[in-house]
């Protein structure tokens, strides 16, 4: 079993030792890889539809690793008891779609050790979530594999409220951070001012189709954003 970069990448970032659950498992590539690799000692693979975890609990009784990788049929986290899992893997889904996860059911999150997460739309919003809620992005991967473009959290709990202080809808605005990502910034990830360099180029094209009339609001929105890439390039060039 070859894991792809993406799920190498989410495996490299849990910590060593700790157990875990994978939310939205699939396959189970990632539980297996983490016990059979003897990063993790045990962990639990978790998923809502009966047939991907019927897929996954044959993997892992091929892999020989049923005796430490239990599986669970649930919705997001309510498969899990608070504290059964130091590290939480929420990857592959919509940002909104894991703040709904993470929001629903709290509890589990307040005794987690680590959140990993992977969102795949809505990034400062989960950043920014996960900023009020008390977390801290410890670290931060950005990577591209078959065309696409992936970021992958591991996110510490500093002083993490008892509530979640966001919902599923939170909105801006936004800081630098939660939009480009503080520890890629911090570090000027190579990937991240690549990919800056792209879209800054995907922005002018945008702006020389507008038309020049009736498309005020899109194009201030567009400028905005060129702009503030600009800045970032700019910076990196110093």
């Amino acid at each position: 079993m070859a894991l792809s970069k993406r799920l190498q990448t989410v495996v490299s970032l849990v910590t060593p030792g700790k157990t875990f659950a994978d939310i939205g498992t699939d396959h189970a590539f990632v539980p297996i890889e983490l016990v059979k690799s003897g990063r993790c000692p045990k962990g639990l693979a978790c998923d809502v539809r009966p047939g991907p975890l019927a897929g996954a609990e044959e993997h892992i009784r091929v892999s020989g690793l049923s005796d430490r990788i239990g599986t669970r049929l649930g919705d997001g986290l309510q498969a899990l008891l608070p504290g059964e899992a130091d590290s939480l893997i929420i990857t592959g889904m919509g940002g909104r779609l894991i703040l709904g996860i993470l929001a629903g059911d709290w509890p589990v999150v307040l005794a987690a050790k680590e959140l990993i997460i992977g969102a795949q739309s809505d990034l400062p919003a989960v950043r920014k979530a996960l900023r009020l809620a008390g977390f801290r992005t410890a670290d931060e991967r950005m990577l591209t594999e078959d065309g696409k473009t992936y970021v992958l959290m591991k996110c510490l709990p500093e002083d993490v409220t008892e509530m979640p202080p966001f919902t599923a809808d939170i909105e801006g605005p936004y800081s630098r951070g939660d939009v480009y990502g503080p520890v890629l910034l911090a570090r000027r990830d190579p990937e991240l001012f690549r990919y800056l360099a792209a879209r800054e180029k995907v922005l002018a094209d945008i702006l020389a189709a507008l038309p020049e009339e009736g498309a005020a609001e899109r194009r201030t929105e567009v400028e905005a954003e060129k702009e503030a890439i600009r800045q970032l390039l700019e910076e990196d060039e110093r």
